[in-house]
């Protein structure tokens, strides 16, 4: 953010004037001392600093432009990348997800048709806890962030 600063100066005959402790201070109390302060945010600046920078090079208000408006296609294309991204992650997700749950489904089974059948339950048990665990408080944090 640019800030520009305006400041009254004192005359030079007033600088080169010999005074003495009193009449300084009457001066200085009575003088007035204005400052101008002038802010802008955003990517394009504004009409009169295009007109300053104008008087400078006249291609630069040109050149901003041209560069607030690949900035923002550049955004646009980010945004985009990162809304695919975040959709094939979940769906990756969901598979690796799915594939384990096949994987400990099966290894259960094994363990119940191999005789050991107290040890398939308990397995099986746990991971349908497990996942059920996982999906009721990830939908409670949820809530607890809205």
């Amino acid at each position: 953010m640019p800030i520009s600063r305006n400041r009254r100066k004192r005359s030079k005959s007033n600088q080169k004037t010999a005074l003495n402790s009193n009449q300084l201070k009457a001066r200085q109390s009575n003088e007035l001392v204005r400052n101008e302060v002038t802010l802008y945010q955003g990517l394009i600046p504004s009409p009169e600093m295009m007109e300053a920078y104008k008087n400078v090079d006249p291609s630069i208000p040109l050149k901003i432009m041209e560069w607030t408006t690949s900035e923002g296609d550049h955004r646009r294309k980010i945004e985009t990348r990162i809304v695919k991204d975040a959709k094939s992650v979940t769906i990756w997700n969901s598979i690796f997800g799915l594939v384990a749950v096949l994987v400990i489904a099966a290894l259960a089974y094994l363990f119940m048709i191999n005789g050991h059948s107290e040890d398939g339950r308990w397995i099986a048990c746990t991971v349908i806890v497990s996942l059920a665990g996982v999906f009721v408080f990830r939908k409670q944090l949820e809530k607890r962030k809205k």
